[in-house]
Parts: structure tokens; sequence; C-alpha cells
């Protein structure tokens, strides 16, 4: 008698134990979680930041956010979305993929543009990349618009460049992968042979492609190769 009950005791504080360290366990991936999405969030102070402008204006000033840090090469808002963010473009191409607008290391990094695009945004087509986070957070945001109806009620937005106002209409979500040569050039020519081609999958919308095309490009969900693209046609203010 006296064994078992000391097996029972054992066994009862082993699994106390157990329950205690997954309790603990649990409790680090919420508090994980949260911080990420909070980190991905822009601080208040840069989007108090963040250029304001009317129907009349042309013309924006982007200064307040470069003395913060002179690779800030715009603003991307997509209407009624937790698209809001300055857009940076450093050497090498991947200096922000894991940092924040002050150059501090960061896991949800900032939203960028290659080294090589031009950083006014007068190529064919400009690509943005940013990580595909949860919570809709960075470019998981983009897994909203796998929803037809919710791209057409979230198809607007805006892009604020340092000399010129774009706006912006979604036209497709759509499934590639990291080697496609739409990644490795600026021009309409390989973009509409790519629209042409059968190297994409659509998923949601049409597309349509107009003189200056913006390319929302994330990871997508099946491998490491696997990109998600949300297409947009820019219109000059």
């Amino acid at each position: 008698m006296k064994w078992e009950k000391l097996t029972h005791t054992v066994v009862s504080q082993i699994i106390e134990i157990c329950c205690v360290i997954i309790l603990v366990i649990m409790g680090y991936f919420i508090w994980d979680t949260i911080s990420v999405e909070h980190s991905a969030k822009v601080d208040d102070y840069v989007r108090d930041l963040r250029p304001t402008f009317d129907d009349s204006t042309t013309q924006v000033d982007l200064s307040a956010l470069q003395e913060i840090n002179p690779d800030v090469v715009g603003w991307l808002t997509i209407d009624d979305t937790n698209i809001d963010y300055p857009i940076l473009q450093g050497d090498p191409d991947y200096t922000y993929l894991n940092r924040d607008i002050e150059g501090n290391r960061s896991l949800t990094g900032s939203i960028y543009i290659s080294f090589n695009s031009n950083r006014y945004f007068e190529d064919d087509y400009t690509i943005i990349y940013g990580h595909h986070m949860q919570g809709g957070v960075m470019f998981g945001a983009l897994d909203y618009y796998e929803d037809e109806t919710y791209l057409n009620e979230h198809s607007t937005g805006t892009l604020i460049t340092e000399n010129k106002i774009y706006d912006l209409y979604v036209q497709a979500l759509i499934y590639t992968d990291a080697y496609n040569d739409i990644y490795r050039n600026v021009d309409n020519e390989h973009l509409n042979a790519f629209v042409n081609s059968d190297e994409y999958e659509i998923h949601t919308g049409n597309i349509d492609i107009s003189d200056k095309t913006l390319l929302l490009s994330t990871c997508g969900p099946y491998g490491s190769t696997d990109r998600i693209i949300l297409i947009l046609n820019m219109e000059e203010r």
C-alpha cells in the first residue's frame, strides 16, 4: 500500500509539473504573438509624421520622416486596411527585411523597395516587399484579399512619394514563386509577358495593367519560394 501511495503521489506531482510547463509554454507563445503583432504596428510618433494632403495637393513633404531615416522614400496606404506604412529603401536590398524605420533590429522589419528600384516610383512597375505576419499586420493583410468581396470593398489606396501622389486601384491577388522574372525587371514588356503567361494563378480579381503598376509581395503559405502578390494600378494626381 505504501508503495502504491508513493507511486500515486509521484505521478500526481509529475502531472502537476507538466501542466505548469504547458501553461508556461502557452503563455510564452501568446506573449510572443502579441509582441510580434505590436512591433509590426507603426509607432504613434511615426504615424503622426505621415504626410497629409487634400484633393488640391499634388506635393507632399517627407522631410520629417527622412530626419528619422533618410532611407524613407514614401508612404503606402490601402484604404480601410492595416496597410498604412512608411516605405524604406536600403543598400543592400534586404537592409529593412528585419529592421524598423530607425534601423533597429526587428522581427517584423519594414516594407521596402529594392535598391535597384527608382526611389521616385518612376519605373513601369515597382515591387514593395513586406513580411507575411499573423493578425493582418504588415503584408499578412494580403490574406484578406483571398475573398472576392473583400477585394471589391477594399480596392483603393494612396502612394505618397517624394515628388508625386498616386491613387491606387487594386486589380488582383495572385500566387507565383520567387524565381519568376517579374522580380528581376521593372518594365511593362516583362510585366505584360508575365500577365500573359501561365506562371501564376489568379486567386481573386482581374488584371488590367496600366502605365504604372505597384506590386505588393510577400511570402506564400506553402513553401519558402511561394509568393503572394497584390497588383495595383497607379494613377498620378
